[in-house]
């Protein structure tokens, strides 16, 4: 049970509110190193976070460092550096982090990193979206990036993930926008970007060496903005294809050199906008992208570059929007771009990234989502890079690094955001990968995952059923592999949707207790706390006093959208859950709205959980959502596909009352009710962490479960 003495109250320099026992335990945390040990071989320098220091003849390291998230970098003469992304935001239990690392010979190959789309225009410019789409913005103070001052605003946004890019011999991305300086010309379609000239020298300058522009937004500004885009890609100088005046042109790959090689970038897109009396690809009468659908010219396009001595590298922009498979068609310009000849193949536009396939020896990522990105929703602010080392066309290395948009800022995502976040890539991949500290392999050999067993119970509610909470069984990068239980009882699988129910600090920047999902910035009453989470570093504290009726809510500032909603069938059966604590607390509630996928339509909202508060240990609540009926036509405006979520702290009848939230989660169950008394294996990896179990109401069951890594 927490002590808090909420009289005592300190006023800080951001203008919130704490108690002083959180004044005190931020100071510790803040003040208190945790040590990065570990063993490299061969043996070189570590650099974490700006430390450096040299390993000793044995590879052994030790450095100490301040609780921030930082990028790890190792080094040794005639080899390719290695990298993490540490996770450091951690609790002052945990002392030291251990990271062993073995680094590849360097045997002259060249490194790529891919990400994905790109537009640094709309909410960037204007955050209020109030200005007319055939203006540029001025005189927008809160603007991320302001038109005067473009160049250095973008470069700002970069410097979070300039670690990644320096990696790179070459650095690659999808500019879905058009670049110009004079937005005339707007298409009538619902959504149209441009990126200013400056960002695209920013671009360039922070180590972008190429940009696709073979995807559906390049025509968002018609042909003055085609020919504006091509003009100042050349005198900018960043390299680029998969655009025209003509189809000749916008066919014409753009050819890089690197290691000794030349290396052919073609940039197509199957999105045509055939919907619209003006497309989005090149034709004989206007320009646009190059048409990745007409098997010909795709066929001919990369047969010429191998004809010419070039190595083809295919990107393509394919798919449908929030949607994490690749469709057939989809998979199909993968084959295609295999069988004639491809060394990799990039896929763009879902805004979701999805898995990772061999096609015919090639290598493809079938969407890596969103690279820096003014979108909104949820499901689009998890995107990634795809890192490959190529000698030739041979891939010698591959791996995924995950990426956290945050509101609209790339960050590089560690811990648990990111694992739990790779082993949902990983589920739906089909080459054989592995989570692997922050980041997801590519196996090239058989993959040995190490597996140990754990035993545990749960007592079943007055209705019958339970939740199993993996999160605090498995370390973030296991998958639970095997489960087993007594006759008469059933399990299913569940997936967590929210991702960001931790409250933890899981992206590497300057700010600490930013828990930017959740709406507690600017509140007395509100503000993530380390002072005794359930479990990390951070939890959500709620106060309220008695003589304040107005409760104190915690939103999460998104809605959540069911699984399959992108299909028109969501899975509606869901549930949610969490930890919370109280000391005095008043009357406790977690309110959901359930809500359209799309727009503002409302369909009710229900206070889902709620209990009395007072003085309450860390209390563990699971309750199922009743989600209504909609309107049954398959719209995403007049279907309740999404939830949003509320918690609620109402004020004690005396005093000054704490409640404490953490390891919420909105969980869709994702399999069928499985026996368990024979038990039933899991492939994995996977990003199902919970086990729903059904048996006797108030029946204790003894489950055994296999994790694998």
């Amino acid at each position: 049970m927490l002590s808090l003495s909420f009289n005592v109250l300190t006023l800080l320099a951001c203008n919130t509110t704490l108690p002083r026992e959180e004044r005190v335990a931020r100071e510790e945390l803040e003040s208190t190193t945790i040590t990065v040990e570990g063993v490299m071989t061969p043996a070189g320098t570590v650099n974490v976070g700006g430390e450096q220091v040299v390993s000793g003849a044995d590879g052994r390291f030790s450095v100490q460092v301040p609780r921030e998230n930082a990028w790890l970098i190792a080094s040794a003469d005639g080899y390719l550096d290695d990298a993490r992304a540490l996770h450091l935001m951690r609790p002052i239990s945990v002392g030291k982090v251990t990271v062993d690392l073995t680094l590849e010979q360097d045997t002259g190959s060249v490194r790529w990193i891919f990400s994905g789309d790109t537009a640094v225009g709309r909410r960037y410019l204007d955050p209020d979206e109030s200005t007319p789409r055939d203006t540029i913005p001025v005189n927008q103070l809160t603007a991320l990036v302001r038109s005067e001052s473009a160049y250095k605003d973008t470069g700002n946004l970069l410097d979070a993930v300039s670690p990644l890019i320096d990696r790179a011999d070459r650095c690659v991305t999808n500019l879905e926008t058009p670049v110009l300086d004079n937005p005339a010309t707007p298409h009538s379609k619902e959504y149209v970007f441009f990126t200013l000239p400056g960002s695209a020298e920013a671009m360039r300058d922070a180590g972008i060496d190429y940009v696709s522009l073979g995807n559906n937004h390049q025509a968002d500004y018609l042909d003055d903005g085609i020919v504006d885009t091509l003009d100042w890609m050349d005198d900018i100088g960043l390299a680029h294809s998969g655009l025209g005046t003509t189809p000749e042109q916008a066919y014409e790959p753009a050819v890089l050199d690197a290691g000794g090689e030349r290396w052919s970038m073609i940039s197509m897109t199957t999105v045509l906008g055939d919907q619209y009396d003006r497309g989005f690809i090149a034709t004989e009468f206007e320009g646009g992208a190059a048409n990745g659908a007409i098997d010909d010219e795709y066929e001919r396009t990369v047969k010429a570059a191998l004809f010419g001595g070039e190595i083809p590298i295919v990107q393509m922009h394919m798919g449908s929007e929030y949607t994490e498979k690749p469709s057939e068609y989809g998979l199909g310009r993968a084959d295609f771009a295999a069988e004639h000849g491809a060394a990799l193949f990039i896929g763009h536009h879902p805004h979701v990234v999805q898995g990772l396939g061999w096609h015919d020896g090639m290598l493809a990522v079938w969407s890596l989502g969103n690279f820096m990105f003014d979108q909104d929703r949820l499901e689009t602010m998890m995107g990634a890079a795809l890192e490959v080392d190529l000698l030739g066309d041979e891939v010698q290395a591959a791996r995924m690094w995950p990426l956290y948009i945050e509101d609209y800022l790339p960050r590089i995502a560690v811990g648990e955001l990111a694992e739990r976040f790779l082993r949902r890539v990983a589920g739906d991949s089909t080459a054989t990968v592995q989570v692997d500290e922050g980041r997801l392999q590519v196996l090239l050999t058989e993959r040995e995952a190490s597996e140990r067993s754990v035993d545990t119970t749960i007592t079943l509610n007055d209705e019958g059923w339970g939740v199993v909470d993996l999160r605090g069984l498995a370390a973030s990068n296991e998958s639970v592999a095997f489960v087993r239980g007594p006759s008469g009882t059933t399990a299913r699988m569940g997936r967590d949707l929210m991702l960001h129910g931790g409250f933890e600090d899981l992206d590497i920047d300057d700010e600490r207790y930013e828990v930017a999902r959740w709406n507690h910035a600017n509140s007395d009453s509100r503000f993530p706390c380390v002072m005794s989470p359930f479990r990390g570093a951070m939890a959500m504290c709620s106060m309220r006093e008695a003589w304040n009726s107005e409760p104190s809510v915690v939103t999460f500032r998104q809605r959540i959208r069911m699984l399959g909603f992108e299909y028109g069938t969501p899975n509606n059966d869901a549930t949610v859950l969490g930890y919370v604590h109280g000391e005095n607390a008043g009357p406790l509630s977690v309110q959901i709205e359930h809500v359209a996928s799309e727009e503002d339509r409302v369909f009710g909202e229900v206070f889902a959980w709620q209990h009395e508060g007072g003085d309450l240990d860390w209390t563990f609540f699971a309750e199922d959502l009743d989600i209504p009926e909609g309107d049954g036509d398959g719209h995403p405006d007049n279907n309740p596909w999404a939830v949003r979520v509320r918690l609620f702290h109402d004020a004690p009848q005396r005093g000054d009352g704490m409640a404490m939230w953490d390891d919420l989660a909105l969980v869709n169950w994702v399999t069928e009710a499985r026996d368990l008394s024979t038990g039933f294996a899991l492939e994995t990896p996977h990003a199902a962490d919970f086990i729903r179990v059904e048996g006797n109401p108030g029946a204790t069951v003894e489950l055994r479960l296999a994790f694998a890594d």
